[in-house]
């Protein structure tokens, strides 16, 4: 009868142990469900912008909120961003530029190199080759949108990196 008092207790204590650990687990798999959710919605978003200039995507990567493309073969590249209220779509045909820099804008204003936490933006700028043109500002973080800002960096500096390689290679 001893045996019997412990057994059930034991099966309580499980199902109570499983309960606790499904109600940690379930806000992890949540979150993966959605963010494989807009990660879907976003490549379907680029195919489409790729698919009206009759392109095909040769490398792509996401970000925490946002894609970017680039077809090689017709030497242009696709940015789709979405946020709380509004998409952005950018396209920038490569030929039309000479190189590409990361930009930092610091609170300041300024573009000096200063401490990483003053950061308020994060651009790629793409230099024209035709002079008195202004330079296309490609967004890839602001401090009021975003708190990701290592990774953004990192993901724009591979990106310069990329883009810089292409503009060389159809030079």
């Amino acid at each position: 009868m001893n045996e019997l008092k412990f057994k059930k207790m034991d099966t309580g204590t499980m199902v109570v142990g499983l309960f606790m650990l499904a109600l940690c687990v379930l806000p992890f798999a949540l979150i993966h469900f959605n963010r494989k959710k807009i990660r879907g919605q976003m490549l379907f978003s680029i195919s489409k912008m790729v698919a009206h200039e009759e392109g095909k995507l040769t490398d792509f990567e996401f970000t925490t909120s946002a894609i970017i493309g680039l077809d090689g073969n017709q030497n242009k590249v696709f940015l789709y961003r979405k946020h709380k209220d509004r998409e952005t779509r950018e396209l920038i045909k490569l030929s039309d530029f000479q190189r590409c820099e990361l930009e930092k804008i610091f609170s300041l204003g300024q573009k000096a190199s200063q401490d990483a936490s003053e950061i308020e933006r994060v651009n790629l700028k793409f230099i024209p080759k035709t002079k008195g043109i202004e330079a296309f500002l490609m967004e890839f973080y602001n401090a009021s949108e975003s708190f990701n800002l290592k990774d953004e960096l990192e993901f724009a500096k591979n990106w310069e990196i990329k883009i810089n390689k292409q503009l060389q290679f159809r030079a």
